[in-house]
């Protein structure tokens, strides 16, 4: 039995001395791979800029306040005519109503638009921001 224990190192030595004494083998390079990264050429700063807009010439402003105050007039003719027309139909069907005699005059009739319900030329119009501006300081 001893010879067999004296063979289990020797072998073990052997096989140890085997390993190391072989060459690794080939050695295989590692692969090399393309750059994907995209290269991007700097641009200027000023191409990137809107241009900047031609300056108005007076006379080109007093023409486009010519024309603002020109559509500002039709409305205001608009405006009148409409009211004119409310108040006349108005008018027809609280005389209608009255001959139903089903009219208390409360809700009928001219009443119904007030002359201070409509707006005079360079006045704002009730319930828009003009008419507040008294309340909070305001020229």
């Amino acid at each position: 039995m001893r010879p067999r224990l004296l063979l289990v190192p020797v072998l073990l030595v052997a096989a140890g001395g085997v390993a190391l004494t072989q060459s690794p083998g080939p050695v295989t390079p590692m692969p090399v791979y393309p750059d994907f990264r995209v290269q991007v050429a700097p641009t200027p700063v000023a191409s990137t800029l809107p241009p900047r807009p031609a300056e108005k010439s007076i006379d080109k402003m007093m023409d486009q306040l010519d024309a603002v105050r020109a559509q500002k007039a039709e409305l205001e003719r608009q405006e009148q005519a409409l009211v004119k027309e409310i108040r006349e139909r108005l008018e027809k069907q609280g005389d209608r109503a009255r001959q139903l005699g089903i009219g208390s005059g409360a809700t009928s009739g001219p009443a119904a638009i007030s002359p201070s319900a409509a707006v005079s030329p360079g006045s704002p119009p009730q319930g828009s921001f003009g008419s507040y501006v008294g309340l909070f300081g305001g020229n």
